[in-house]
């Protein structure tokens, strides 16, 4: 789904390059906070795909669970 978003296969990209940058450097603080910012994105995208311009009302839960602001 996010990946029909134009420019997001170059932003993925850039952003898994950097994990990977944050492994060689033995900085796993770096490379999680890349990790997890990956993991917002997607599911930005997901929720936009789904819910449209709604979507910039919706937030998800730690656990995983959509909830409305």
């Amino acid at each position: 789904i996010g990946f029909k978003v134009p420019g997001r296969i170059e932003r993925s990209l850039a952003a898994h390059q950097a994990i990977l940058d944050a492994f060689a450097a033995r900085d796993g603080e770096r490379a999680g906070a890349v990790v997890y910012d990956v993991i917002e994105w997607a599911g930005k995208s997901i929720l936009t795909s789904v819910f449209g311009d709604s979507a910039e009302e919706q937030e998800v839960a730690p656990d995983g669970r959509g909830k409305r602001r």
